[in-house]
């Protein structure tokens, strides 16, 4: 189960291989809870000139051959309360015009072609998913529509010949890291995750 950002370890390790080429254990199943965008998040938070900025700095870093430098805290504008290198800065932020960050699996503006490389590989590996996005998540733009972004996902998914639990969906309520909601809010993220397991564990 992964959480927000640990949602990108899931995809990752669903669909990528190891270095080497050779396939990763299996798992029982997979749960991406509170997917969003980096790229979506940094610029709701930042705004686009502060966006821009930080990426016209980490880009020149890269070129220079200091991918690997950690950038300061001005030139990220203190966004992630962390030390951030550029080159994991440029995989969260995913710049134009390609936005091809290696982290770019949640945007919801990604076209169908995108989506098939990553959520249309699941199907392969078997393993069966759930998807608990938060409905009311604050490092979501209003004016993503969260349900059809979902479903877009699910589809992906079952076209590729993979599983998509029932539980999946939208968690009414849930903020990004439900702190603070209702205690139904919870509980249906608790009965949600539970029953995943469950069924995993009977199939």
């Amino acid at each position: 189960m992964g959480h927000s950002t640990g949602c990108q370890d899931v995809m990752y390790y669903l669909i990528s291989p190891r270095k080497g080429g050779e396939e990763r254990p299996k798992i029982d199943g997979g749960i991406m809870q509170a997917s969003v965008s980096d790229r979506e998040a940094l610029l709701l938070l930042l705004g686009v000139e502060a966006y821009e900025k930080s990426v016209e700095v980490a880009q020149e870093y890269v070129k220079a051959g200091r991918g690997e430098d950690t950038l300061s805290m001005d030139s990220t504008s203190g966004f992630l309360h962390t030390p951030v290198c550029a080159r994991r800065l440029l995989s969260l932020a995913s710049p134009p015009p390609d936005h091809d960050g290696e982290d770019d699996f949640y945007s919801s503006d990604l076209p169908d072609e995108r989506l098939r490389r990553t959520f249309g590989k699941i199907g392969s590996t078997g393993t069966p998913v759930s998807i608990l996005f938060s409905g009311r998540d604050q490092f979501v733009p209003d004016s993503v529509d969260k349900v059809a972004l979902v479903e877009r996902w699910e589809k992906m998914i079952r076209e590729g010949g993979g599983t998509v639990d029932k539980g999946s969906g939208i968690v009414k309520g849930a903020n990004h890291d439900l702190e603070d909601v209702p205690e139904e809010v919870t509980q249906d993220l608790v009965e949600r995750v539970r029953g995943f397991a469950e069924r995993v564990e009977a199939s």
